[in-house]
């Protein structure tokens, strides 16, 4: 079996486990990500997992998720029914979740106990966890991850010196957007998630809000990443190509702008006929990155 025939298989098994209403679902596993004890993260993102297909198992910690196709376009499909004042202050939510049947201690196989959740916020004043959309985990992310990153690690090709890293963002529609960086930048910010030791994980996760500790709960990318998503989506369909919308995890040291290390990193490009393309490609002319999303807390609204 090739492995574009495994990934598809385990896409189709975890869609059959997958309830046509995500609600609750999302819900648990929010729920269950914010009650993991410090000690309980860092586990929660490996998987026992055979990358080659050949029986040899082994554990490899999580890196990419996407949504899948159906998914992607019935996001894209509730922003295009939307006002232009709607579309005004419509962002784009990824929930933090945790798989409620997590057993603390236990590589899970199959994929990883965390997994984030998709929402298109408008001001329709839904349920929080209403219209949610479960991501799938990429089982071909490290191995490719590798193939690019290891043994060195990326060059700064593309960084900006200083605090600003979005010097050279540019935008789909149009308008200047600074959530735009360039593939390599996104790679380093993926290697230093990769890198970070088991027991600096928790740390990750949590930062100081307003005096207090706190855990981060979600991430929002907002209306003008939105916009330049949609733009991408719709001239991709008057092409007749399909896009995917990926999920990176990555960290950014020192902070910048936000209590927490962690980022979530999106990237839109096309789905290629090898599978799911999960990897920030450096020398992809399509689809874009974009990195900055505002985390909840202190960013909840």
């Amino acid at each position: 079996m090739s492995r574009f025939e495994r990934d598809h298989e385990f896409v189709k098994k975890v869609q059959k486990t997958m309830s046509e209403d995500t609600t609750t679902e999302a819900q648990k596993y929010f729920t269950r990500w914010m009650k993991l004890t410090a000690g309980e993260i860092a586990n929660a993102f490996y998987v026992f997992f055979d990358p080659a297909g050949n029986g040899l198992l082994q554990t490899q910690r999580a890196v990419t998720y996407y949504l899948t196709k159906a998914d992607f376009d019935s996001i894209m499909n509730q922003y295009k029914a939307l006002t232009k004042p709607e579309r005004a202050n419509a962002k784009l939510r990824f929930y933090l979740g945790c798989d409620p049947k997590y057993i603390s201690g236990v590589v899970q196989e199959d994929s990883p106990p965390f997994n984030p959740f998709a929402k298109l916020l408008t001001d329709a004043g839904l349920a929080p966890f209403a219209n949610c959309k479960k991501m799938v985990w990429s089982s071909n992310s490290m191995r490719r991850l590798s193939d690019r990153l290891y043994p060195n690690p990326p060059n700064s090709d593309g960084m900006i010196s200083g605090n600003n890293l979005y010097l050279n963002a540019t935008s789909v529609s149009g308008q200047v957007n600074e959530s735009v960086i360039s593939p390599n930048t996104a790679n380093l910010f993926i290697y230093e998630w990769c890198k970070t030791p088991d027991a600096q994980i928790p740390d990750l996760f949590s930062g100081e809000v307003i005096e207090e500790v706190a855990r981060v709960k979600s991430y929002n990318f907002s209306a003008a990443d939105l916009a330049d998503v949609y733009e991408m989506w719709k001239s991709a369909n008057n092409s007749g190509e399909d896009l995917l919308l990926a999920l990176h995890l990555g960290v950014i040291l020192p902070k910048l702008n936000t209590p927490f290390a962690f980022h979530m990193i999106m990237q839109i490009l096309p789905i290629k006929s090898y599978g799911p393309p999960i990897i920030v490609d450096q020398d992809s002319t399509t689809g874009a990155v974009f990195e900055y999303a505002y985390p909840c807390p202190p960013y909840c609204q």
